[in-house]
């Protein structure tokens, strides 16, 4: 297997467009899996894709804005954040926060993150317990065949859900190369947005506006 390179992940248009084509109710398929392996409540698939180009030494990463509900996604070099955006955003990260893995594309060979999350030290044990160790050998045979025979084992991946059942929509600040989530309803106007992240109901979690891009 090549070996994987976060550059290489299609842009998200091109990724959903790709998943329009294939005729299975894939969503279905994957959420039933999920409910066996009793994951649905801390696992959601996503739609595998990228945003920027990232050095082989940076890891995208979601960090919660201080005394704010508001999660804004910015690059992390070798597990340290920009200080700069840190001070412009007023990001919440103390000493004891660590930057563990958030979303996984499912390999035969294995688990690949491809985003990160800062969290609290005393949440790491937690994550791990709870939710990446269900992600054994029988789940990663079971997902991989589900998705090689429609050839979308680099389109859908894992995603670790949070306690917020409301969808967060994300634009994209380019010259920063940061995401910022705003919580949002999107049932009305459901062609505004691109969906980036389902629960196993096939409620989304996560979306992309299709004119994403802001200053």
């Amino acid at each position: 297997m090549a070996e994987f390179h976060y550059n290489n992940l299609s842009q998200v248009e091109e990724a959903f467009k790709a998943l329009n084509e294939v005729e299975d109710d894939y969503l279905s398929i994957l959420s039933q899996l999920l409910i066996k392996y009793d994951v649905e409540s801390r696992l959601g698939i996503s739609l595998v894709h990228r945003h920027f180009h990232l050095e082989d030494d940076e890891q995208l990463t979601k960090v919660r804005v201080r005394q704010s509900e508001k999660v804004i996604s910015t690059m992390c070099t070798n597990g340290i954040p920009d200080s700069r955006i840190v001070k412009d955003y007023d990001l919440l990260i103390s000493q004891s926060s660590r930057i563990v893995p958030s979303m996984f594309i499912i390999h035969h060979s294995g688990i690949v993150s491809y985003e990160f999350s800062c969290i609290e030290k005393e949440d790491v044990n937690i994550l791990y317990f709870h939710t990446l160790s269900r992600i054994d050998d029988d789940f990663i045979s079971e997902w991989t065949t589900i998705l090689d025979g429609r050839k979308m084992v680099d389109r859908l991946g894992l995603a670790i859900l949070n306690d917020n059942s409301t969808c967060a929509v994300e634009a994209i600040c380019p010259d920063k190369r940061v995401r910022i989530f705003r919580q949002c309803a999107i049932e009305n106007d459901k062609t505004e947005y691109i969906p980036t992240v389902w629960m196993a109901a096939g409620q989304v979690l996560q979306a992309c506006q299709k004119d994403e891009h802001m200053s």
